[in-house]
């Protein structure tokens, strides 16, 4: 299909373009593509990341398994871990605390309770 002089490709998969080059059509390309991936949700993922036991890989093993239900593009893991450090970016309440080295302790009281070995 041509539009406006550029030859325009519908429904190119990502890597599918290089077939499609200016040799065949010796003028500009357009490639629409399909539609994007579905993003996960992400309240869902912040509130579940703060029980024990889960794990971003569990998280996106139910985000495959969701999308693939629902015949949707899910995300490969590097950049379903990409956009939740970006959506942790966007929400992380951050302070730097002003203290001498040894002045205080800090404990932290998250995941599974200490045991001890005597």
């Amino acid at each position: 299909m041509q539009k406006n002089g550029i030859y325009v490709i519908p429904n190119v998969r990502w890597g599918d373009e290089r077939t499609y080059t200016t040799e065949i059509f010796n003028d500009k390309v357009a490639f629409l593509g399909l539609p994007k991936h579905s993003m996960p949700d992400y309240a869902y993922i912040r509130k579940e990341l703060l029980r024990n036991g889960v794990s971003k890989k569990l998280l996106w093993t139910e985000y495959m398994d969701d999308c693939r239900a629902n015949g949707e593009e899910p995300l490969m893991y590097s950049q379903f871990c990409y956009h939740i450090q970006q959506d942790e970016q966007k929400h992380r309440a951050t302070m730097h605390i002003n203290r001498k080295p040894g002045e205080q302790v800090e404990v932290d009281w998250a995941g599974d309770p200490a045991t001890s070995s005597s």
